[in-house]
């Protein structure tokens, strides 16, 4: 089921930790921006958030509009372009939440969220990694969902589908390894 590995882990994606999501949240909490300094930190919070939680390519989440949440339903339904097709996406209250009030602060009714490319957000999450003495591009977002889901034991199928890979054999190809730390985490409640 698994793929063990010893200690070189350069075959699992390069990713972003849990921890170090959390300490580039910080990160952004605490940059001084220039111009409309709050509305910037507000999406660029969003953005990080939604770039983790969802493991969606940058363009993606650039292009996130308000039509693409489903708020009853605690769902984003978010349009891949590299796939063409939409993937739901089940989402924690809290950021939706934060959506809808970013949306009413912001006075956005309708289409995207916020007018950024993705080789701009490209651009911030290096400057924010650089803070915190990681190299970081976009996609190691997306590694990370993937590794962080498979650590917390999440069915493949359920991170295939998140990710919209086309089957579970490509997800397994490029995350189903089992690394010391892996190890550690599956092992932590065996008694030998």
């Amino acid at each position: 089921m698994y793929e063990i590995i010893k200690s070189d882990i350069s075959v699992i994606p390069k990713h972003i930790t849990k921890s170090q999501v959390d300490e580039i949240s910080e990160v952004i909490k605490g940059w001084k921006y220039l111009r409309k300094p709050e509305y910037q930190r507000d999406r660029d919070i969003l953005i990080h958030r939604l770039m983790w939680q969802t493991g969606g390519r940058v363009d993606d989440i650039c292009h996130l509009t308000v039509e693409m949440l489903v708020w009853k339903d605690s769902l984003i339904r978010l349009w891949t372009k590299k796939r063409k097709k939409e993937v739901y996406l089940q989402m924690e209250k809290s950021i939706l939440y934060d959506l809808k009030n970013f949306k009413e602060n912001y006075n956005i009714s309708t289409g995207r969220f916020w007018d950024i490319t993705r080789q701009r957000v490209w651009q911030k999450t290096q400057k924010w990694a650089e803070k915190i003495g990681i190299r970081l591009h976009p996609h190691m977002y997306r590694h990370g969902n993937a590794v962080y889901l498979m650590l917390k034991q999440q069915p493949t199928a359920l991170i295939s589908a998140r990710l919209g890979h086309a089957n579970t054999a490509i997800t397994q190809s490029m995350y189903q390894k089992v690394t010391p730390e892996m190890q550690k985490e599956l092992l932590k409640d065996v008694e030998f």
